[in-house]
This record gives structure tokens, sequence and C-alpha cells, in this order.
């Protein structure tokens, strides 16, 4: 939560437009809000909303991280310290170790680092109804400093594996983008193996039936995968 809050905090003094904020204040979360009333989560990704969403990103990308003073997001730290708190793995996570820290020492020191929302599912993006334009993003909770590819991966995992149309759209995007293909398929692979991780930790301890629902969404799409490279 503290990097979330230092996250949003730099974006509101580069001028980013967020409809939520929040701040630490004698040791309490304070949270801030902007209602919209013509602002609609987006339900379905067409290609014209997905265009529209990928500029949103690439601006939030663009914002200059100086003074940002947080650490970059550890993929194998991070990942790991979730998938040991799990009692009883719905998979065995440990068998990944190996290709987790693989992805880690690849693209950890990276020279693509940037601020990452890293959770762009269709709940999270705005589209104003009046001025079809604008585009907001909203619930920072999981937002990091990291390499770029962690928001493209997080559009394709959490909206796009099961939409074929939507995939063919981001492809198309892609080329503008010069994304490396081997790259995102890792990128891909890692949010996945996050996910999953975290949906399994998330029901131990709340036992809400949500977190088994969107694991089984998750599992569906890791057996499309390999990691044995």
């Amino acid at each position: 939560m503290e990097r979330s809050n230092k996250i949003q905090n730099h974006l509101i003094k580069k001028s980013y437009p967020l409809l939520i904020s929040s701040k630490i204040e004698n040791g309490y979360l304070i949270t801030e809000g902007k209602y919209l009333h013509n602002a609609n989560h987006i339900l379905c990704m067409d290609e014209e909303i997905l265009i529209k969403t990928y500029k949103k990103i690439d601006e939030l990308h663009q914002i200059e991280t100086e003074n940002l003073n947080i650490l970059p997001f550890h993929f194998y730290n991070e990942w790991f310290e979730m998938a040991d708190g799990i009692k009883n793995m719905w998979i065995p996570f440990n068998q990944y170790l190996d290709w987790i820290r693989n992805f880690h020492n690849r693209y950890f020191k990276t020279s693509n680092l940037v601020i990452c929302h890293n959770d762009l599912h269709p709940g999270n993006i705005l589209i104003d109804q009046d001025i079809q334009e604008n585009i907001y993003l909203i619930d920072w909770d999981f937002a990091i400093y990291s390499d770029l590819y962690m928001d493209y991966a997080s559009v394709i995992v959490e909206n796009l594996l099961a939409c074929p149309i939507g995939m063919e759209t981001f492809l198309k995007y892609n080329k503008k983008l010069h994304l490396n293909e081997y790259k995102m398929n890792c990128f891909i692979r890692y949010q996945v193996l996050y996910w999953l991780a975290w949906a399994n930790l998330c029901y131990e301890k709340t036992l809400e039936i949500k977190y088994k629902e969107i694991f089984q969404l998750f599992q569906r799409f890791f057996s499309l995968f390999s990691y044995d490279d």
C-alpha cells in the first residue's frame, strides 16, 4: 500500500488524471474520490476502446519518474513471498521457482522502467460517455515501478486471452509499439502465475468463493502455456 500511495502522489504531482487517490495521515489510509456520473466501467473491450486504453497506458508510461523514490518491482521476491504464504496450494507453485528466478534475472534490471498500473481488468477502466476520448484508470492498489511490458501483459491476461478479436487488435497495435514477442510471452506467463497464487492466497484468507472463481479462470489460461524455457 505504501508503494501504491507513493505512485499515486507522484501521478498527482505530474497532473495525471486520477479519479481516486490515497494518502496516509496519522497512520490512517485516507482515500479521496471524484464521482463522474457519466463514466461507466468498460464491460466489452472492442477495438476502439482497446486502442484508447493502449494510448492511455502509453501516456502513463511517459510520465517522468525522477524523485519517485521507490524500488522497482522485484518479480521473484514479490511472487515467492505470496506463494510461500499459501498453506494448501491448488497447483504446485514450487515447481516454477526456477522459471520465476530466470525471468527475474532476465528482466528485473531493465532500461524500460516506468510506472505501471498492473491490474487492468475491465472494472478498472472507465470511459466517459459524454467525451468518448476520456479513458480513466482506477484502483491503483497494485501499481508498481516496473518494465512497461507488465501493463501490456496485464491487459492481455485480464481481458484478451479469451477474446480472439481483442488479441487481433492488440497484435495490430503491437506492431506500432515494436514489442518483443518472446519477452511479451514471458510477462504474460508471469502474470498468469502471479494471479493464480494471489487468488489461491486470498481464498485461504477469506474463504470468499469469488477468489476460487478467479483462480479457475486463470487456471484455464495456465494450461495454454509451457514453463520449460
